[in-house]
């Protein structure tokens, strides 16, 4: 299978970035004032009031080296990119690029946010970096999208994936739960959630396990309507006066860019402001803006 470019990139990134953490900052620092990557792009308790906001999305693209590069570290590095490169093209075969970088980075962002929280009240002094976490999505999303596929891990033969892959997160977890290493632990953990939720309700692609269907299929029911409406626009021929144009599409009316603006200030004037949908939030924020350039 051909990579696809996405893929080509991340692989490129995390691979040079972990091996250059691992190098340079041992080799260096003593000779130059080369920056250390790890600290530059890892996680850290003051990642906010340092104004290091880029290090909520850069931790995702390095391995840490703390002690150098070893066999070790090789071997984690090698199978964090082969999971990358044969789940991630599998489920960009499915889904597409783009819904795959954003399924890749949500999940991994979220579960950085997960892990900054953590060191925060923990009072950590050190950091959290690798895409682990995202790395334990694209193999939740596998099981949802190709259920039957049979995996094999190390020199074991082949085992069904649905039954691989949450026993591979449930070890991965104790190991982080009876170390003490709440940090990693709280991270794994809402990464898997996040890739769980997002699969369900933005995929709609239920779990394949039989006894999660009525658990699935109430979550969904709880978020139809709530999170597409939040972002559509809602009627409001009630605040203004009718139009003659028409969405073909659709058979409902359009609203031209005047009338949809005074259309919601009424509405904000008998309803307050609260009422706005977050798409009506949005065009009358782009408004301001473009009435503000004029």
């Amino acid at each position: 299978m051909k990579s696809i470019k996405s893929i080509k990139i991340l692989t490129f990134l995390i691979t040079s970035l972990s091996i250059l953490s691992g190098t340079l900052n041992k080799i260096f620092p003593s000779l130059i004032a080369f920056p250390d990557l790890t600290n530059l792009l890892s996680l850290h308790a003051n990642s906010l009031s340092s104004f290091k906001i880029w290090q909520f999305v850069t931790h995702l693209l390095i391995y840490p080296a703390p002690n150098g590069i070893h066999i070790f570290y090789l071997i984690n590095l090698f199978f964090g990119i082969m999971i990358l490169q044969r789940f991630g093209m599998a489920i960009i075969q499915v889904k597409g690029e783009k819904n795959f970088l954003f399924y890749f980075f949500t999940c991994g962002i979220v579960s950085g946010i997960a892990a900054f929280l953590t060191m925060i009240h923990s009072g950590s002094a050190s950091y959290y970096a690798a895409p682990t976490s995202a790395i334990y999505s694209l193999l939740v999303a596998t099981i949802f999208l190709f259920p039957k596929l049979d995996l094999m891990f190390l020199l074991t033969p082949s085992i069904k994936g649905k039954k691989l892959v949450p026993g591979l997160i449930g070890v991965i977890l104790l190991i982080n739960l009876s170390s003490g290493d709440y940090t990693h632990f709280f991270a794994t953990l809402s990464g898997v959630v996040t890739a769980y939720l997002f699969i369900l309700l933005f995929w709609k692609t239920e779990s394949p396990y039989a006894f999660m269907q009525k658990f699935d299929q109430t979550i969904t029911r709880l978020s139809e309507g709530k999170i597409t409406a939040a972002f559509k626009s809602t009627r409001l021929d009630k605040y203004t006066d009718n139009t003659r144009i028409y969405d073909i599409n659709t058979g409902e009316a359009v609203l031209s860019e005047e009338s949809f603006i005074n259309a919601c200030l009424e509405k904000i004037s008998k309803e307050g402001k609260g009422s706005l949908t977050l798409y009506e939030r949005f065009r009358l924020h782009r408004y301001s803006k473009k009435t503000a350039k004029k």
